[in-house]
């Protein structure tokens, strides 16, 4: 069986005994204090979490948060996109920017352009090999020479 709860009322305008009277009559009365704003600390219950803030500043606070709580996992969710996209090609998420500098320096983007000799020199070579026609041979030679 569980004690009843106490009631303590107060003429109006006259202030509630501290909680360490109340916990004492309590006691004495063989009544408990539960439901009675007074907790097992003796502070009394208070049913605002935040009673300084006022609630328009909670609900400000509640959609920063959330906004904030969007954007760490949007940034997760792309990462993790990113990872799985190198992965199928065949790229190594952790180190892709080495890797793409490798490959744009060792590509011939870099590399001086052909001579003119060298060029006409490939283009000899094709026509030899039955590639191009003699008109395409005479065209292309005259481009290169400027003709």
């Amino acid at each position: 069986m569980t004690a009843p709860i106490c009631n303590f009322e107060q003429p109006a305008g006259e202030p509630p005994p501290p909680p360490e009277v109340q916990q004492a009559l309590a006691e004495k009365l063989g009544c408990t204090l539960e439901g009675q704003g007074v907790g097992d600390t003796g502070l009394p219950h208070v049913s605002d979490p935040s009673p300084g803030i006022p609630v328009g500043g909670q609900i400000f606070l509640a959609v920063v948060v959330l906004v904030m709580v969007a954007i760490v996992s949007f940034g997760i969710y792309t990462a993790v996109r990113r990872y799985r996209a190198a992965r199928e090609l065949g790229i190594d998420p952790l180190t892709a920017d080495l890797q793409w500098q490798a490959r744009i320096a060792n590509s011939a983007t870099f590399d001086p352009a052909p001579s003119t000799e060298r060029r006409l020199d490939e283009l000899e070579h094709l026509y030899r090999a039955g590639k191009i026609t003699h008109e395409e041979h005479q065209q292309a030679r005259a481009r290169l020479l400027g003709i």
